[in-house]
């Protein structure tokens, strides 16, 4: 039987939620980023103060992500480059908050923050949705050439609407999994309005993802292949290296000209690699190993007269943390996605939220998700979820 104070406590992990699902548009002014950066900074320290009293141990992925974030730190301070230390110390605190809080859920709260989590990014896809109906060319215009895809919604300019879908398709998935018909409406409902979001702005990484995730999972079906986390990181490092270090893209040419009616440049985005790769190839020995640090908004490519983020994920790991960091953090990533199972099995939730992570993954080869919290969800999913995420033998075997 739920209780009246069963149903206060499971709110608490909704409102607890809140101010790390941010809206992009609130990183545009300055009195809501830093009424962001104070609510983050008020519920770690109440996280922490809970977890003291509680004796609770705090997992040995959130310590690797501390590591790795000091990691960042100390190569800004050796650098004398910390103009990004905002941003640095925000993620930061966002994604300790998560573990956390995932933490807190995992002995018997997970299907509650499962839902939750699916509650708050349906919202906040909605909301943005009635932002692209409402505001054609944003809530803020852009000012750069009157270049349409920098124009700001309320989940950011059009690539950043992606970021919000991955952990509600994940918990969805999962609790859908787990209930079939009890979620099923849900999940139709998650992708109705996942797919206006998408098609509506045209989106064409999250339109190559939905092939991808279509193509993953109906191999999975036919094939029976599981995908293992050893497996996904190693395909996502060669698939990156191989498109931007080689440009094997031009073999698919036609694909993106007729299908996402895009060039082979990823809209110029190779002509930042190039640069990008200039960068790294003129490093000295410590940067190139260790890092160069903490740049405002990784903007650290210069590029037609400005500076500009690599626009592709690896680069800004080897650039920012080195060949060290990148190599510390890939182990990271895989510490949330092995099978933790010792006497169970994994399950179908575990196998198809792995094709999710893997599709993520692949997609950062355009875009920088791992600088946004919501995008480590369902990685944390993979981790933390076990009562979804593994069968136990015995009752296989019953």
């Amino acid at each position: 039987m739920v209780t009246k104070k069963d149903n206060i406590k499971n709110f608490g992990i909704f409102l607890m939620l809140i101010p790390i699902f941010q809206p992009k548009i609130f990183t545009q002014y300055e009195i809501t980023t830093y009424f962001y950066i104070i609510i983050n900074f008020v519920l770690l320290s109440y996280l922490l103060v809970l977890y003291y009293k509680n004796e609770i141990k705090i997992s040995k992925p959130c310590i690797v992500w501390v590591f790795y974030r000091i990691w960042l730190l100390l190569s800004g301070i050796f650098f004398n480059n910390l103009s990004g230390i905002l941003q640095w110390g925000y993620l930061s605190i966002m994604v300790v908050n998560l573990f956390l809080i995932f933490e807190l859920c995992e002995k018997e709260k997970q299907k509650q923050l499962l839902f939750y989590i699916f509650i708050l990014s349906t919202i906040l896809l909605f909301i943005n949705l009635i932002t692209l109906l409402i505001y054609p060319r944003g809530i803020i215009k852009s000012s750069f050439y009157d270049v349409t895809s920098n124009d700001y919604y309320f989940l950011g300019i059009k690539t950043q609407i992606t970021t919000m879908i991955f952990p509600g398709l994940s918990s969805i998935i999962v609790l859908y999994q787990s209930d079939k018909k009890k979620y099923k409406l849900f999940l139709v409902f998650f992708i109705i309005i996942a797919l206006f979001n998408i098609f509506y702005k045209n989106i064409s990484t999250a339109i190559v993802g939905l092939i991808i995730l279509l193509f993953l999972y109906g191999l999975r079906k036919i094939t029976k292949i599981n995908f293992s986390a050893k497996f996904c990181i190693i395909a996502v490092v060669i698939f990156q290296l191989l498109i931007v270090f080689f440009n094997i893209q031009v073999l698919f040419s036609s694909f993106f000209v007729d299908v996402l009616h895009k060039d082979i440049t990823f809209s110029a985005r190779t002509y930042i690699w190039k640069n990008a790769k200039e960068l790294i190839k003129n490093e000295e020995v410590i940067p190139f190993l260790f890092g160069n640090g903490i740049p405002e908004r990784n903007e650290i490519i210069f590029y037609s007269g400005d500076y500009w983020q690599p626009h592709n994920q690896l680069l800004v790991w080897i650039i920012n943390s080195g060949i060290f960091g990148t190599l510390f953090f890939l182990y990271y990533i895989y510490m949330l996605l092995k099978n933790r199972g010792q006497q169970e099995v994994v399950s179908s939730s575990y196998k198809n939220n792995m094709i999710l992570c893997f599709t993520e993954m692949l997609l950062t080869v355009t875009e920088v998700y791992f600088d946004t919290a919501v995008c480590y969800v369902p990685f944390l999913i993979m981790y933390f979820m076990t009562d979804y995420m593994y069968i136990k033998k015995e009752k296989i075997n019953e």
